[in-house]
């Protein structure tokens, strides 16, 4: 059977909870790569809550791009957008007043059919990975609704008033979309036409060559080393890491990436006060390789009581595995469908020495295997088969 292709030719929005300035995330990896064929729409966010002080800087820049309208590549940090358009729209960070609801419903569809009346789309296949975004899909034209889950989310917000929305979105969506085990179960009960379809990795990182540099913020810290890559968020488990890197002062542990406002900060502020833990703070995905390059493990210590964990599939999973490195993580169900790329921990003793194990058995051939699965699992493959379920759709099957 012939492999499925992407789509070619389409008007797609894309609404989205993230902002392209975050993590790329897979609505991000979605968007830049059908945006070669395609004429693509990514509005980020319009807020999920009320910002803290701690998040006043992200604030003025997301005004700044509100200002400035909406753009395509220039101007934006992360992910490479190549030919997507991005809209950064104004919106009342504040959900379940209905007087606030209502403003925001008709601010939104203005902005958002203003923009494609400029870009001259007509009836797009709505994308839309998060609920909070159905009075602005009831009031669009569209081809196709496609509604992707790829959190828990109701461990975001657990009000009626949410979770009501959720389910009529899931059930109005011509399909749904789902990287997770746990999530399909659920979603394929409001919805038979749930597919799950994995998270995928960059061919970008899959072909990375390099001089054989080390970055400048890396050329003091000794060997091995241990990378953490992600936002240090409310779910990561600080007290573990802690102990791990307690427990192996000779190894050197990395932290790359930003300190959500959500984060325990005593949490964090004890772990980034060992010797031998430096965090290195955002860096563009592009430059992630070189950083994988330069370490010995990849890690994911996530607490794996954490509802939302439960229900997770991070994409740092394969992002580590495509450079060939080996991962431990705490044990959740994600972690153990990539075993034995994956070795997983219960207690904070079993990751040490996970980590040691890692560390010794590693070699050539193994980092070629774990390439080799990765390269099998690339976005373009995990993407192409979302196509042909959309594809099948819009011919009638």
């Amino acid at each position: 059977m012939k492999a499925p292709e992407l789509l070619s030719g389409q008007d797609i929005l894309i609404l989205s909870p993230s902002e392209w300035r975050d993590n790329a995330v897979s609505n991000m990896q979605i968007a830049a790569l059908l945006s070669d064929r395609n004429k693509v729409v990514y509005v980020e966010t319009m807020g999920s809550r009320m910002p803290r002080l701690s998040e006043l800087g992200r604030v003025w820049e997301r005004l700044k791009r509100i200002v400035g309208g909406a753009t395509a590549r220039g101007g934006h940090r992360g992910l490479d957008p190549r030919r997507v358009t991005i809209l950064s729209p104004f919106a009342v960070p504040l959900h379940g007043n209905r007087v606030v609801d209502w403003f925001n419903q008709r601010i939104l569809v203005f902005q958002v059919k203003r923009l494609m009346r400029r870009l001259g789309m007509r009836r797009p296949i709505i994308w839309s990975f998060s609920p909070r975004w159905e009075p602005v899909v009831e009031d669009l034209e569209r081809r196709c609704l496609i509604f992707h889950c790829v959190d828990a989310l109701h461990t975001y917000d657990a009000s009626p008033v949410f979770r009501a929305r959720f389910e009529r979105t899931v059930c109005r969506a011509d399909m749904v979309f789902t990287p997770g085990v746990l999530l399909e179960q659920e979603l394929h009960r409001l919805n038979p036409a749930t597919h799950r379809i994995g998270h995928g990795c960059g061919s970008d990182h899959l072909d990375y060559r390099d001089d054989g540099g080390i970055p400048a913020d890396l050329r003091s810290t000794p060997e091995p080393r241990v990378i953490y890559a992600g936002t240090l968020a409310n779910w990561v488990d600080y007290r573990l890491l802690t102990d791990v890197a307690g427990c192996l002062p000779e190894i050197s542990f990395l932290l790359v990436g930003y300190v959500h406002a959500l984060a325990p900060r005593e949490d964090v502020r004890l772990l980034r006060s060992l010797p031998n833990v430096h965090h290195l703070g955002y860096k563009d995905f592009a430059d992630l390789p070189l950083y994988y390059r330069c370490s010995a493990v990849g890690i994911v210590p996530y607490q794996a009581d954490n509802e939302h964990i439960l229900y997770s599939s991070p994409t740092k999973f394969l992002d580590y595995v495509a450079a060939g490195l080996p991962v431990v993580s705490t044990r959740f169900p994600a972690a153990e469908t990539m075993q034995p790329m994956v070795y997983c921990a219960d207690t904070a003793e079993e990751f040490a020495a996970a980590i040691e194990k890692a560390i010794a058995d590693n070699s050539p051939g193994r980092a070629a295997q774990r390439r080799a699965y990765a390269s099998a699992h690339t976005w373009e493959r995990q993407v192409a088969k979302m196509c042909g379920h959309i594809r099948r759709h819009l011919n009638g099957g």
